[in-house]
């Protein structure tokens, strides 16, 4: 096998997920390849593996080699993630006017999304909380992540809004940046910068940080505002988000990045002064990570049951969807890899056959889409099944009660279990 079809194999064995067969077809054909070609594969097999050294490594070798501003970005990103996840680092977080004892019952809360600019389980929870201590008689008051809602596609917002009576403040770096590219430490330390004089004006007594994007970034940013103010932080664990470092969800809980993440996590759970989550095994497991159970509160989610109760099916909904005489399986998400719609699908194309009569009903939208409109097609199934797309959360009980059988298909990944 000549240099340049090896190298094509390697390619191969790196789209098949096959990265330590690759590796080894590196070490083995070495001196084939220009060292570049060497360098650019091992770093992209090594950021597959979760292997952040050993990637920021070649990354710092393709630099050496022909230095350009993308390399030179690349490694920098690279490096981001290791600052991010190291347990002593936190962000440098500016001087802050803070009068200790100003307003007794405001709460900042650092959320990563809100509504009305995002509609998920998150974004409601996070409404929902908010409400009920305003009804509680404190004073919530909200800060979101670096760069939402302009990361949604949305350019017409305020720094500064009520929703629903509540203050929420964006920071946003402006038209044209992309936050997604800058380094995770250098994002964090922004915020930290930008949320200064956002808190000097709320004077909070109390700090809490809901589960982030990776999941800690929020308390990182929560942790070091809190010392900065010497006031109390929460850490709200809504999700374990350390495997969602890779779509490969055979290797997601492997590698240096999955337990650097798991480390970053029980770090600032330890740091906060209460952690709450949502449900009992949730808790149960962070107890196992070492929480200490007396700062250890269950919050669950739930649900107006005067709002979700039993009704008919909207006849204008059946007629619009194609439901009549149907039994309609079905799933209300956010169309997002872990929640294993292809599963649901395959199981429709193999029901239709015994039964004709059945229906699905997916309602949501997210990343997943094409992939599962491609899925529709390669399965032919088309006509048994309806893709809602994103449905507005104020009619979302209409679509529930159009579901005979509520299906929840999950894979098997930590946060799902």
């Amino acid at each position: 096998m000549d240099a340049t079809a090896r190298l094509d194999f390697i390619r191969r064995l790196v789209d098949e997920a096959r990265y330590e067969e690759a590796l080894t077809s590196i070490t083995q054909g070495a001196g084939r390849w220009s060292d570049d070609s060497i360098a650019s594969l091992k770093r992209e097999i090594y950021m597959k593996l979760g292997e952040l050294h050993r990637a920021l490594g070649e990354a710092n070798r393709l630099r050496t080699l022909e230095p350009s501003k993308a390399r030179n970005d690349s490694a920098r990103r690279l490096l981001g993630r290791i600052i991010e996840t190291d347990v002593r680092w936190l962000p440098d977080t500016p001087q802050i006017d803070y009068t200790p004892g100003s307003n007794g019952r405001r709460i900042l809360h650092l959320l990563k999304e809100c509504t009305p600019y995002s509609e998920t389980g998150f974004t409601m929870r996070s409404r929902m909380t908010l409400s009920s201590q305003k009804l509680a008689g404190l004073d919530p008051q909200v800060i979101t992540s670096l760069g939402f809602p302009r990361n949604k596609g949305i350019s017409d917002f305020p720094d500064n809004q009520l929703i629903e009576g509540i203050l929420h403040h964006h920071l946003d770096l402006g038209p044209g940046v992309d936050t997604r590219a800058i380094p995770f430490d250098a994002a964090i330390t922004e915020s930290a910068r930008l949320a200064g004089p956002v808190v000097a004006m709320m004077q909070p007594q109390l700090i809490q940080a809901g589960t982030g994007y990776r999941g800690f970034e929020t308390a990182l940013l929560g942790i070091a505002l809190a010392r900065k103010l010497d006031v109390p932080v929460i850490y709200e664990v809504r999700g374990f988000q350390e495997h969602t470092w890779t779509g490969d969800i055979a290797r997601s809980e492997r590698g240096e990045y999955y337990r650097r993440r798991m480390r970053q996590e029980a770090r600032c759970m330890s740091d906060a002064d209460s952690v709450i989550t949502i449900g009992e095994a949730m808790a149960a497991e962070l107890a196992l990570r070492g929480v200490n159970p007396s700062k250890l509160h269950v919050v669950p989610n739930a649900v107006d049951a005067n709002r979700f109760t039993p009704r008919p099916k909207r006849s204008d909904l059946v007629e619009e969807y194609g439901l009549h005489d149907r039994f309609v399986v079905g799933y209300v998400s956010n169309l997002g890899a872990r929640e294993g719609i292809g599963h649901l699908l395959k199981a429709v194309s193999l029901l239709r056959k015994k039964h004709p009569e059945i229906k699905c009903l997916i309602a949501g939208d997210g990343p997943e889409r094409p992939a599962l409109d491609q899925l529709i097609d390669e399965l032919d199934i088309s006509d048994y099944v309806v893709m809602v797309g994103h449905v507005p959360n104020k009619i979302i009980e209409d679509h529930f009660a159009l579901i005979d059988l509520f299906v929840v298909p999950r894979v098997d990944d930590r946060a799902a279990r």
